[in-house]
């Protein structure tokens, strides 16, 4: 087959969007050596960062604006490419002629409309809507995403697949005294610290990590810093104005967005990890904590109970003393983190983008019959 590969977000800065398509990408080229492959690029970054060199992938770079490029330049270049199928990695063009596969990777756009700006909103419904109707096969990246999409959205099940993300083994081989070395001679983190990945946006409930760490650090002496790694987005002024109202300026850090390959230390490196999303599709750092050895606090809601099983210590996201409660019982409990630890080293163990990679060439030849 020629497979047209259509990623958006390589080279972004965007977190788990960006992990998957360029994870993904590397997997296919790695595995996959029948298959003819064209990635189309509105960013000439995109061969640099992805690196693959690899006879069956070509690039075809296309340095439009991004509306430009999903309406006109990318779906006119993959028509003139004759491609038997594309995979659009995060949106579609709303007009195509190439039949295509499509990734949904959540469910917010559609039903929390407040947690993004009205406009990016508004075009990221119309595409997505688009592509429910004309996709030959949907990729979801979580149970939870097939389930809603077949029930609320009314999409036939045999159009829908459920695929898993996957996770750089690179967060299962570093070892805890180099990761505190790298971390300390890099950031300045030279005491205990808890970590917090996500962007700074609504989704990801930063406001309300920031009060449960407030009434953490208050009933804890000597509470370890709380570290953020994530870019600022809209939201950033209300995050800002908390941290001020909590008197929070000495007892966070802020890295903003760090590079990929230093996540794996970052982790291994904080005593625990708290991710209390609101809404999550797949929830990539569920799978990089555990396969780093870090415990970690995860949200109880959408897809993060079906990734993180038993692993995971689950509190409502809403909760500000639930979460407050999970920290002191965590940083409290040598034991529980253990186990945890065990736990979540095995069921990272399960995931891999080589599967990922696997499943995702299988929809390809489903989608192609259909």
């Amino acid at each position: 087959m020629r497979i047209g590969l259509f990623p958006l977000e390589i080279g972004r800065k965007v977190g788990g969007l960006e992990v998957y398509e360029t994870s993904l990408i590397r997997a296919l080229a790695r595995i996959d050596v029948r298959n003819e492959y064209r990635v189309f690029c509105l960013d000439p970054a995109v061969p640099e960062i992805l690196n693959i060199h690899a006879e069956n992938v070509q690039f075809e770079i296309l340095p439009a604006g991004r509306l430009k490029g999903v309406l006109w330049d990318i779906p006119h270049a993959m028509a003139k490419a004759r491609l038997d199928l594309f995979h659009a990695l995060f949106v579609p063009p709303p007009f195509t002629s190439v039949p295509y596969v499509f990734t949904h990777h959540g469910t917010e756009v559609i039903e929390r409309p407040d947690f993004y700006p009205f406009a990016l909103g508004l075009r990221m419904r119309a595409l997505f809507r688009r592509a429910f109707q004309k996709a030959r096969l949907i990729i979801c990246v979580s149970n939870y995403v097939r389930d809603y999409l077949a029930q609320v959205q009314h999409i036939p099940l045999e159009k829908l697949r459920t695929i898993y993300h996957g996770y750089d083994p690179g967060f299962g081989s570093i070892q805890k005294p180099a990761a505190r070395k790298h971390v300390a001679d890099k950031y300045r983190l030279n005491q205990p610290f808890l970590l917090t990945v996500g962007r700074i946006e609504p989704r990801k409930n930063p406001i309300q990590v920031l009060r449960a760490y407030d009434s953490f650090r208050r009933s804890v002496p000597d509470a370890p810093k709380l570290v953020f790694v994530g870019m600022k987005t809209w939201s950033a002024k209300e995050f800002d104005r908390t941290v001020v109202e909590l008197g929070l300026e000495d007892s966070i850090m802020q890295l903003g967005h760090v590079p990929h390959d230093d996540l794996p230390a970052l982790y291994a490196a904080s005593k625990f990890a708290i991710y209390a999303s609101l809404w999550e599709g797949f929830g990539l750092p569920v799978l990089e904590a555990y396969a780093a050895g870090t415990p970690l606090i995860a949200s109880r809601t959408t897809s993060l109970p079906e990734i993180g099983g038993d692993a995971c210590l689950l509190v409502d996201p809403t909760s500000t003393e639930n979460i407050a409660a999970a920290m002191r019982s965590l940083n409290a409990d040598q034991g529980l983190r253990d186990l945890l630890v065990c736990r979540g080293q095995k069921r990272a163990a399960a995931f891999s983008w080589d599967r990922t990679a696997r499943e995702t060439l299988s929809a390809y030849q489903v989608a192609m019959i259909g």
